[in-house]
């Protein structure tokens, strides 16, 4: 998801800092002029100094009139409740899925001081609104990651920024798990739309969120599931 939105992000005339993974893939336009590429693992010890300055020199450079952060990075592990779990492996994912957020925003609230006009988006699930088998500190960390949301968005509407979630159903992604036709099946049967989302509707949503059409919306959860956190 996080290289469909880059790629949208520029289409839509954005000048983006993306923080990839060290040994990951490149991401779409990767060498054009409005993309600045920042390689770091969020599992671990961070280089925000880096986010912070390569901002600062964008916002020295020009005057910006919005600046957002699209949190996407996910870990996502399935953890049976009989299976041991350790310690690393759940700090891990609640590093990735909640502290980060809230680290990279320490680094920048500078900056949403200064520009005055923000958005923080962050990737949850309808699993926080449903439940699954297997996926107890995975949902655990999306809790986590809502709660924070909603505490920036109180915190952080001093500087007009907005601060909202995003919480989608499955759809197809690298991340996402893959699922025997049968499985499929049901799910767009228990989904009021008929169909399996894709990274185009969730990048979609994320779009309104950034747009002036959503300028008195903040402290939301926002469901991109096509209805299936409904219930049948």
């Amino acid at each position: 998801m996080g290289k469909a939105l880059c790629k949208r992000l520029i289409e839509e005339k954005h000048h983006v800092v993306a923080i990839l993974k060290p040994h990951g893939t490149e991401i779409p336009y990767s060498t054009h002029n409005q993309i600045i590429s920042l390689k770091m693992d969020l599992a671990n010890t961070i280089d925000y100094k880096a986010v912070s300055e390569t901002v600062e020199s964008l916002c020295r450079r020009s005057r910006y009139s919005q600046l957002n952060l699209i949190h996407t990075a996910a870990i996502f592990r399935k953890q049976r409740i009989d299976f041991p779990c350790t310690s690393k492996e759940i700090s891990e994912i609640f590093q990735v899925n909640c502290v980060s957020v809230y680290t990279i925003t320490q680094t920048l609230l500078p900056w949403f001081r200064k520009v005055n006009n923000g958005t923080i988006i962050g990737i949850s699930s309808n699993l926080t609104k449903r439940v699954n088998s297997n996926t107890s500190i995975y949902t655990a960390s999306k809790y986590a990651l809502e709660g924070l949301i909603k505490q920036l968005a109180y915190e952080l509407g001093r500087y007009n920024t907005r601060c909202n979630i995003i919480a989608p159903g499955y759809f197809r992604s690298n991340m996402s798990l893959p699922l025997p036709k049968q499985k499929i099946n049901e799910i767009k049967l228990k989904t009021p739309l008929g169909r399996i989302g894709t990274t185009a509707d969730i990048v979609q949503s994320i779009l309104l969120l950034l747009s002036s059409n959503a300028k008195w919306v903040t402290g939301q959860t926002i469901l991109s599931d096509g209805g299936n956190s409904l219930g049948f």
